[in-house]
């Protein structure tokens, strides 16, 4: 009678308790987050947050192992093997994972080949140049990603206007990175379609002579656009925090600033049209969504629209800039500048 009650009780719930084993299994996706910066980076920081957060709305239950290349306080070559590409080969071979997620351009050119040879699913966000091309050239699709693109040209077209003029002459600078270069390639590009704009290009991690060209201004340039503050070093060669780069500059600078994200804005910069971070990490938890489901059949990488029109009015104030009155209810106009900063 015993053993008779035994078979049924297990007829009627094993399969349950199988099914809840084998679903609990199934719903668990282990994540790898690779970045080409450091975990306390602010760019890394809200892009990350808001890819965990899209991803938290779903039903996809996850765990995530990040990796972090820590390349602006370690500047490293792209031609060279990077010392943790092999850390996280070890990785993919002792607990292979289901997805990747890769941030900006470093990172995903370090593990290009992994990808290729370990065919597992990814999603990119922050890639200011193009797809390796021993991605894009490999049988491999199951990918996607976020482009990031600054808005350069409309932001200056928008400084442009507050100055009142047609030509106007800038002064890019630019770190020395993977980034940098990719960006430096997209501004030329852009301002390509307009003759009437010219500027000259400094790209170094020597903030000693960011400092020498922006208050030796005997160029007269009509403004800065600093579109890679991020790997700086001070002439100790000791990592100097971007927020203290923006904060010298808008001390120091005889001329106005063209930035790329809000947080510059709210540390003394003149303006930007911003990127958004937040929205490249929604953006690719979306794609890895779809990609998880196979909803994504081929890639198809996309670029966010563009956030805010900034305006920071210390600034416009110091260096006696209007702000046309139809802006100042457009635009989101930060009235300070914000000491400490806080780039988030």
């Amino acid at each position: 009678m015993k053993l008779l009650f035994f078979i049924r009780f297990l007829s009627i719930f094993s399969p349950l308790f199988i099914t809840n084993i084998c679903f609990s299994k199934a719903v668990v996706t282990k994540i790898v987050a690779i970045h080409s910066y450091s975990d306390d980076f602010p760019w890394t920081k809200m892009i990350t947050d808001s890819y965990k957060a899209e991803l938290s709305k779903s039903n996809l239950k996850f765990q995530i192992n990040n990796f972090y290349f820590n390349v602006k306080k370690n500047p490293k070559s792209i031609n060279q093997i990077h010392p943790l590409v092999s850390e996280i080969e070890i990785f993919f071979k002792k607990s292979p994972p289901n997805f990747i997620f890769i941030t900006d351009d470093f990172a995903l050119n370090q593990i290009s080949k992994l990808l290729i040879q370990y065919r597992i699913p990814f999603v990119f966000a922050g890639i200011n140049g193009e797809i390796p091309k021993i991605l894009s050239d490999s049988t491999f699709k199951k990918y996607s990603g976020v482009y990031e693109r600054y808005y350069v040209a409309d932001s200056v077209h928008l400084l442009a206007r507050l100055l009142n003029k047609n030509r106007l002459k800038l002064l890019v600078l630019l770190e020395s990175s993977e980034t940098s270069d990719a960006v430096e390639k997209y501004v030329n590009e852009e301002m390509h379609k307009y003759p009437q704009i010219k500027f000259d290009v400094l790209k170094t991690n020597d903030f000693e002579l960011w400092k020498t060209k922006i208050t030796n201004n005997k160029e007269k340039y009509d403004a800065l656009l600093p579109l890679q503050p991020y790997s700086l070093m001070d002439v100790n060669k000791q990592y100097i925090l971007p927020q203290e780069v923006v904060s010298w500059i808008y001390h120091h600078s005889p001329t106005p600033t063209i930035f790329t994200a809000e947080w510059h804005i709210k540390c003394g910069g003149t303006l930007a049209i911003a990127h958004r971070p937040s929205a490249q990490g929604i953006f690719a938890a979306k794609l890895t969504k779809e990609i998880l489901t196979d909803k994504l059949s081929l890639p198809q990488p996309l670029i966010p629209p563009q956030g805010d029109i900034l305006i920071n009015y210390a600034s416009t104030e110091k260096l006696k800039i209007k702000i046309p009155f139809d802006l100042l209810s457009t635009a989101k106009i930060h009235k300070s500048v914000e000491t400490p900063c806080d780039p988030k």
